[in-house]
């Protein structure tokens, strides 16, 4: 349904609000990790979703709100030492798919996001410095990027979090 979105305001409020139900919903089904990854599109999004009362989504949202402190990189890699960290690498990396709202207004554009790599390899913490023109196409990259899997950073072969730069050029893909 939400790839069918175009660019412009309404489209970002409504998939900003349709990722904050989803986020709130993995909350209560335990899938924290999930969750965080759902809510931190929805900032990324909607940033006016902040403004929702908490009788709309519901008790779960308190914890996803209490954890935003988990997008920085972690203090405990600190305890790998001096050295000079070796960066996060790409072991593998899913395509996104052109999404019909995209296609369909043949949006062109670059995303820019920076995110954590944690000590495990998982990517975390999405924030788009640069967004595409339509949120529904940002969101289907990111949605990718969460299925992405890394070998961590490391200092002196000690995994540790650290941040990773992702740039994506969307030109004729249709």
């Amino acid at each position: 349904m939400m790839e069918l979105l175009g660019s412009g305001a309404e489209a970002e409020k409504a998939l900003g609000l349709a990722l904050v139900y989803e986020a709130v919903a993995e909350e209560g089904l335990g899938q924290r990790e999930r969750a965080s990854w759902s809510w931190n599109l929805a900032a990324q999004v909607y940033p006016g979703f902040r403004e929702i009362p908490d009788t709309l989504v519901g008790e779960p949202v308190n914890a996803l709100r209490e954890r935003t402190h988990e997008c920085l990189p972690n203090a405990a890699s600190e305890g790998a030492g001096p050295g000079i960290p070796e960066p996060p690498r790409v072991r593998m990396k899913p395509k996104p798919g052109y999404t019909a709202g995209a296609s369909k207004l043949e949006i062109e554009g670059q995303l820019v996001v920076r995110m954590i790599v944690g000590a495990d390899g998982r990517p975390r913490c999405p924030v788009v410095l640069q967004s595409l023109p339509a949120p529904s196409l940002t969101v289907q990259v990111l949605e990718s990027v969460y299925k992405w899997e890394f070998e961590p950073a490391s200092i002196n072969g000690t995994a540790v979090d650290a941040f990773y730069h992702l740039t994506t050029d969307f030109r004729g893909r249709r």
